[in-house]
């Protein structure tokens, strides 16, 4: 239902403040999920716990087996800029998805 509300199950909506994709992610929200997911990028002191990095990363282990077939997920950091990724983020519905809900998890 909060998908519903948010994008109105568009994958390509954005709203008037930058939200983007079906879960309308955010940069706080996607800076909170680098947080847990211990990215590189992330100071080591502004990281989340051992056991949120452990479930999401169990989580995101799970996404990838179904959807790259063993390949790794491109997460949004790695993409060299903000449109590239703000693209990959409203046409791949199966990350955004994993995305929005590790934002609901964490809040």
């Amino acid at each position: 239902s909060l998908i519903g509300h948010e994008s109105f199950f568009y994958n390509y909506s954005v709203s008037h403040t930058g939200a983007i994709g079906l879960g309308q992610l955010t940069g706080v929200s996607l800076r909170e999920i680098a947080q847990q997911l211990h990215a590189d990028h992330v100071e080591k002191n502004e990281r989340g716990s051992l056991d949120a990095y452990e479930y999401f990363q169990t989580t995101l282990d799970c996404v990838q087996l179904l959807e790259n077939e063993n390949k790794p997920l491109k997460h949004w950091w790695d993409f060299p800029n903000k449109s590239s990724w703000v693209s990959e983020l409203k046409k791949n519905t199966l990350l955004n998805l994993t995305y929005s809900a590790m934002v609901y998890k964490i809040s």
